[in-house]
């Protein structure tokens, strides 16, 4: 029973221990975070391995890896795996690394997108303690390192310690010594048929040895100065060391092969600016027959090695060309890291993948071939990015050669193309480069953007936001440039923005919010709420500081609200807009608008401030005939006529017509004319008793509550100043009653 126990006690420590080792991650938009637990004052060191980071920490083997992927996708940290005592991190990114020690219970490592600091302390490669440093491999280039090879020879330290012992101890080593040899040169064969070691021809040093590597007299072995531990020079010197020359072997890794492939690059010249060989940028297919990719691109990876596991160059080129015609630009150019061949036809396929992936170029001559023939044409005008097409480029044949690109590449490449001859004017091209695209299930996102492009060019708005409407039904990943060009496009078709579009650009709105593209979200949601005639909501939303427009975006935003506001049945929604400060930034025309809804309301004084700034043409004419309006209005019709002097036109006339002149039988008492022109000031010293009551009336305050402490008397009290303001008005509306067309 206390067996069993002590048992059932184990196993639940050993898993709290495991959860307690749990690496733990998370993914970031621009790092990858992983924390490791640790216990306190752990001792640990980070840096650069072979194949990215390590973490040499002592518990590393008890740590739980079993998680690390739910959270976080492979496309910095490809793996992560544990060795003797090192968190191996196998890199695939351009990233940095980053660590820092969390509450003293986690070491934190983000794997940080772009390059490292100058002065980064992660950067240098961390060797084992045990490991010779002298003899450790420098990133910078290959060294020549010297085993032996031939039975008998013997390491310095050996060989000296064996000149000054007896010939029974001699002979017992020399034994172990042969049988060593053996493994490190059965060792050596595996690796040198792997292509890992280069195995350097034996040469003569002068030291006599016997055929079955006994030792039977002192050996002197030539000794080598150590008191210095140099690299050997770079550059020349160094590439000129001949192996048939140094015996021993060389290793190569592949951060070797790397740097070897990055300095050939560096002294080869670039691709010549002439026009390639159209071989260079070909793909022998035929789409007639469409391949399988699983398919394909495994028929090409078995093709990859020979039956010694070493890599054929012309299947790497095959491999990689093979994913280029599937759409694939990245997995082709990890492709052709494989060999580390850098010759002219690889030089060629980088240019293409980072076409198809739209990177930018690293080979520029293929942005110079725009003027060559064949399908390296089509790919340079590709590469170049450009808005429209220059003169030099041959539109027909560039068509051509697009149909003979393999149909998945068609269909990934023909709305990028298809965009760039829209905007050239190549309008009947771009169709035909599009078809494939959208003959698919569901076409790319791109492929009903350009198509809704070339039916706005062709002056179709409505049939240019179909596209755009399938593509918002039907896909969820629909970007926000496209669902505002939808936006912009039904408020120019004069549709109503729905509801659950305007509940969608919120949502962008709050999601890309630091993105560059939030202003062109805020403005298509004040657009559109400005479309459906809710208009005060478009004016708070306009006015939010957070994302400024420029002042290009922002004043026709607001200039379209006050033009809607002008145009709205609702009086008291005009007035808001009509007395604020922003309709003196809009155009002459809406003044105009404004000051004209705001006479017939009979608020000439805030119509003469509006209409006190000139205008030019067509705006100007009609503003003197409003200013004439709102003179008469005021009971000034001597501005009234001076403004419309010289002018005969009927409207001119009609307006003068109203005008009552002093001292005539029309014209009305000063008290009058003051109610008119809400001169109430004027009013309260008049005779007029009706008129000094409705002036009390108006620049008096009424507070309609009732008073709690005495509610009856209070409210007797709100009783009789409603019927007596009731009175007043009654008895006003009868004086000044409205002529009556008989």
């Amino acid at each position: 029973m206390r067996i069993g126990l002590l048992i059932v006690m184990l196993l639940v420590g050993s898993a709290a221990m495991a959860q307690e080792r749990l690496v733990r991650s998370g993914a970031h938009s621009n790092f990858t975070r992983l924390a490791i637990p640790i216990e306190k004052g752990e001792a640990w060191r980070f840096g650069r391995s072979p194949v990215g980071y390590a973490l040499e920490i002592s518990s590393a083997d008890t740590l739980d890896l079993s998680g690390i992927y739910d959270r976080i996708g492979r496309d910095r940290i490809v793996d992560v795996s544990v060795d003797a005592g090192r968190l191996n991190l196998d890199m695939s990114c351009n990233c940095h690394a980053e660590t820092y020690i969390y509450m003293d219970r986690f070491i934190v490592i983000d794997i940080i997108d772009g390059p490292p600091d100058a002065i980064s302390r992660f950067e240098d490669v961390i060797v084992k303690a045990e490991e010779d440093t002298s003899q450790r491999l420098s990133i910078a280039g290959p060294r020549l390192m010297r085993l032996p090879l031939a039975p008998g020879s013997l390491p310095i330290p050996l060989a000296n310690s064996l000149a000054v012992s007896s010939p029974e101890s001699r002979e017992a080593a020399a034994s172990e010594i042969v049988e060593l040899e053996r493994g490190v040169i059965d060792s050596l064969a595996r690796a040198a048929s792997q292509g890992l070691v280069e195995l350097a021809e034996p040469v003569d040093d002068g030291v006599e040895r016997e055929a079955e590597g006994r030792w039977d007299q002192q050996v002197q072995l030539p000794l080598t100065d150590t008191s210095t531990d140099q690299d050997p020079p770079a550059g020349p010197a160094q590439a000129s060391l001949s192996l048939s020359a140094t015996p021993g072997i060389t290793y190569r890794t592949s951060y070797d092969q790397l740097q070897s492939l990055l300095s050939e690059q560096s002294k080869q010249s670039p691709l010549s600016s002439e026009c390639w060989a159209t071989t260079l940028t070909d793909f022998e297919t035929s789409n007639d027959i469409q391949p399988d990719f699983a398919t394909s691109i495994s028929e090409l990876r078995i093709a990859l090695t020979d039956a010694r596991d070493r890599s054929d160059a012309v299947a790497v080129a095959a491999l990689a060309k093979g994913y280029l015609s599937f759409g694939f630009g990245e997995e082709a150019l990890q492709t052709l890291l494989i060999d580390g061949v850098n010759d002219r036809s690889r030089r060629a396929l980088r240019a293409m993948a980072e076409v198809v992936d739209g990177m930018p170029q690293s080979q520029p001559d293929l942005i110079s071939q725009t003027g060559c023939s064949g399908s390296t044409a089509l790919w340079a005008v590709l590469a170049a990015e450009v808005s429209t097409l220059p003169p030099s480029v041959d539109i027909g044949q560039i068509a051509r050669e697009f149909k003979l690109l393999p149909l998945p590449l068609q269909t990934h490449l023909g709305p990028r193309l298809a965009d760039v001859m829209n905007r050239s004017g190549h309008t009947e091209f771009s169709e035909g480069l599009l078809m494939p695209a959208m003959k698919l299930a569901e076409p790319p996102i791109a492929s009903a953007v350009v198509s809704s492009e070339l039916a706005s060019s062709r002056g179709q708005i409505s049939e240019a936001a179909k596209p755009l409407e399938a593509l918002a039904l039907r896909s969820p990943r629909m970007t926000p440039e496209a669902f505002v060009r939808l936006v912009d496009l039904q408020i120019e078709a004069g549709e109503v923005v729905a509801d659950d579009q305007l509940a969608l650009l919120e949502t962008f709105a709050f999601e890309y919010r630091k993105q560059e593209v939030a202003p062109d979200i805020k403005r298509a949601r004040t657009s559109a709420l400005t479309s459906r005639g809710d208009l005060r909501a478009a004016f708070r939303l306009l006015n939010e500081g957070v994302p400024t427009l420029s002042d290009q975006t922002e004043a026709p935003l607001s200039e379209a609200i006050i033009k809607g506001a002008v145009a709205h049945p609702d009086d008291m929604l005009f007035l808001d807009f009509a007395f604020s400060s922003d309709v003196e930034e809009t155009s002459s025309d809406t003044q105009n608008g404004v000051a004209f809804r705001l006479l017939d309301l009979g608020f000439p004084d805030r119509a003469s401030e509006i209409l006190e700034s000139n205008a030019v043409g067509g705006a100007m004419a009609e503003r003197r005939y409003l200013r004439a309006t709102a003179a008469i209005a005021k009971g000034d019709s001597a501005s009234a006529r001076q403004i419309l002097s010289g002018i005969s036109t009927a409207r001119a006339e009609a307006i003068l017509s109203t005008a009552i002149e002093p001292g005539s039988a029309d014209d009305v008492s000063q008290a009058d004319r003051a109610f008119m022109t809400e001169d109430w000031s004027s009013l309260m010293e008049s005779g007029d008793q009706l008129l000094q009551d409705t002036a009390n009336l108006v620049q008096t305050e009424i507070d309609p509550t009732p008073d709690v402490a005495a509610p009856l008397a209070s409210g007797r009290a709100l009783i009789e100043d409603a019927s007596q303001t009731r009175a007043t008005l009654d008895t006003l509306v009868e004086r000044f009653a409205l002529p009556v067309d008989e």
